[in-house]
């Protein structure tokens, strides 16, 4: 079979990125898989992060041509075009927020006037976490042109029956991410993150208000010889949480690392700890407990 993945590919970082990757590693096994990605994922008004690129090497990337334009319709026609002249078996879509709806609704209907294509969406979720106008009128646009999904989780599973009621899906649990390489020992990777702590918790990913790291903070004062590693990209007001750690007198064991990781790096954070925190207040599945 003939695949083409849509979507988030190195050099574009995170765990959209991750996945994908992985997803075309395991696929080109036993089919032909190619992936494209964005040349314009987020507009800057809307990213609340210091880059979209991944600052270092990709593991496992494959060649991704950087194609897609997110706000630019006009680009989604002639990137449908570009599908439809590789003739895939099967577009598949990574679906996790509404605002991508248009674009890739619209890439979908187009790529398959004329071929045989049929469509998958993996959905990370059906609706996200923090809700804005529009997100259903666009994840409707979007799954209209879809035959098939695949569902991580029974919260995503029942978005989807419930809003999607025909929808034809099959449920996968989130697979392991396997990307950052063997485990470091604990103590050669403390050494070189110059950690001397001898208990340490790691929360790690980013910082949005329902991933809870406040609640972790506030319980830290009830933790008393344990090191908290914050280990993430602020996608709020950083100050905010580092005004409490001040008022909680916390700050001798609360370390944070508020940029985002590159990828050889991040077995070191999760080598380093004794257990990974993930203080949500509302999830679906997570790619970071994969990855612990």
């Amino acid at each position: 079979m003939k695949i083409l993945i849509v979507g988030t590919a190195y050099p574009l970082r995170g765990g959209i990125a991750h996945y994908n990757a992985l997803l075309a590693i395991h696929l080109s096994r036993r089919h032909t898989v190619e992936t494209i990605t964005f040349k314009r994922q987020y507009p800057k008004i809307l990213f609340p992060g210091k880059t979209q690129e991944e600052t270092g090497e990709g593991i496992h990337a494959q060649p991704a041509p950087q194609l897609i334009d997110s706000i630019n319709p006009f680009n989604w026609i002639h990137v449908a075009h570009e599908i439809r002249r590789r003739n895939p078996d099967l577009l598949i879509f990574k679906y996790w927020l509404p605002f991508f709806g248009p674009c890739f609704g619209t890439i979908a209907k187009l790529a398959k006037r004329r071929t045989a294509a049929r469509v998958l969406f993996i959905c990370d979720n059906i609706l996200p976490h923090e809700r804005r106008p529009g997100d259903i009128l666009f994840t409707n646009y979007a799954f209209r042109h879809a035959d098939y999904f695949i569902v991580q989780s029974d919260t995503v599973e029942q978005e989807l029956l419930k809003y999607f009621p025909g929808a034809r899906y099959r449920k996968a649990p989130h697979p392991v991410y396997e990307l950052f390489g063997k485990p470091v020992p604990k103590e050669e990777a403390r050494r070189i993150l110059g950690i001397s702590s001898k208990k340490v918790i790691l929360y790690f990913g980013y910082v949005r208000p329902y991933k809870g790291l406040m609640v972790l903070i506030e319980a830290m004062k009830d933790s008393p010889d344990v090191l908290l590693l914050a280990v993430g990209e602020f996608y709020e007001d950083e100050s905010r949480y580092r005004r409490r750690v001040q008022d909680l007198n916390l700050s001798s064991r609360i370390q944070f690392v508020s940029n985002y990781v590159p990828n050889d790096q991040v077995r070191l954070y999760f080598s380093a700890s004794d257990v990974v925190v993930l203080p949500y207040l509302s999830a679906t599945q997570s790619g970071i407990t994969q990855i612990a």
